[in-house]
């Protein structure tokens, strides 16, 4: 919101200053609304700027003609015409009372902004448009009499982009909605696409004689999950097996680890469980505590290999080639920045 000095105000008040903000005003007769014409802002509003603020040309109307605006209020429109600035047009609000005044004449459809003739952009009347579509003859020939563009009175004859509400010179109380596409947490459709995608799935699991643990390995996650990708999403793959072996997602309940391998997709390793079981899990487990050094899923480096870039006197550059990791690294190591928890003595290195 935007909130002006007494000096802007002062400035606006000299003859020359006020001359020039409301020469950028057509003057209607009567009660008729005093609009904008110079540059606008979203939905219609007018646009101006002043000491370097930018702010809506009937805000800087009323702070014109009446003074500051108290924090918290905005300057709403009796006539529902935004880029009207016209002061005795003009009332202070709050955005609840705002949003009830828009509602109770019904500038908002089912909380979406309005359309059609109540749009501040609106150029044509619903009557015009039914016109338009009954014409024949020439585009350009139509949009000439109507004052539009060639493209718009053919978006409105295709009924596409604009006045799609508008059916035989009747509006629907509110937009048209797209078909939407099943439900992709339905187990429906999870069912379907767990048979499509199954050997996919046990395509990148390493499976081992015995009862070790059968790894994930395609894409991880930064944590060490394995990730599997289903039509275009990507799922957690130790629930993507429990999912095929079981036929649906326990509602509300985590899929936990035996084994407390994460890469491990193994069936019989998985179980189920909610938020507090996981955590008393990992306190008895001794996991609490955050992995870090090799532990880390997401460890470039060893331990020893810390300690050999630390030693090492030559450009960090060269360092971060032999390594596979960034310069900055390098620095952040050698500054003793990351793998804190390293003993090492740099001060000696």
């Amino acid at each position: 919101m935007s909130v002006f000095s007494t000096a802007s105000i002062e400035a606006l008040a000299e003859a020359e200053e006020a001359a020039r903000f409301w020469s950028n005003v057509r003057k209607g007769h009567g009660d008729q609304c005093w609009v904008w014409a110079a540059g606008t802002m979203g939905r219609g509003y007018g646009h101006v700027r002043i000491g370097g603020v930018d702010t809506s040309a009937h805000r800087l109307s009323w702070t014109i003609t009446f003074g500051q605006i108290q924090p918290g209020l905005c300057v709403c429109h009796r006539c529902d015409n935004p880029p009207c600035i016209r002061p005795d047009h003009l009332f202070l609000g709050t955005q609840g009372e705002n949003q009830r005044d828009a509602s109770r004449k019904r500038r908002l459809v089912g909380n979406r902004y309005a359309f059609g003739e109540l749009s501040a952009r609106a150029k044509l009347t619903e009557s015009e448009v039914l016109q338009i579509r009954a014409a024949s003859g020439r585009q350009v020939d139509i949009a000439a009499a109507f004052g539009v563009n060639q493209q718009h009175v053919s978006s409105i004859k295709r009924g596409v982009r604009c006045w799609q509400h508008l059916t035989d010179g009747r509006v629907r109380a509110s937009r048209p909605t797209k078909k939407t596409a099943e439900d992709r947490t339905s187990e429906g459709y999870l069912a379907r696409k767990a048979a499509a995608n199954a050997a996919r799935f046990w395509a990148k699991v390493s499976k081992p004689d015995g009862d070790g643990c059968w790894e994930w390995t395609a894409r991880r996650g930064y944590n060490g999950y394995g990730q599997f990708s289903l039509d275009g999403r990507h799922c957690l793959a130790h629930r993507f097996s429990w999912f095929l072996l079981t036929g649906h997602f326990p509602e509300g309940l985590l899929v936990l680890h035996k084994c407390d391998n994460r890469a491990c997709v193994r069936p019989g390793h998985l179980s189920v469980g909610n938020s507090s079981d996981n955590m008393q899990d990992t306190i008895r487990k001794g996991r609490m505590r955050p992995r870090r050094g090799d532990a880390s899923p997401g460890a470039k480096l060893t331990s020893q290999a810390v300690v050999d870039i630390c030693a090492d006197p030559r450009p960090h550059r060269t360092i971060a080639a032999d390594y596979g990791v960034s310069s900055s690294l390098v620095g952040l190591l050698k500054s003793g920045n990351r793998w804190r928890h390293l003993p090492r003595l740099i001060s000696q290195i």
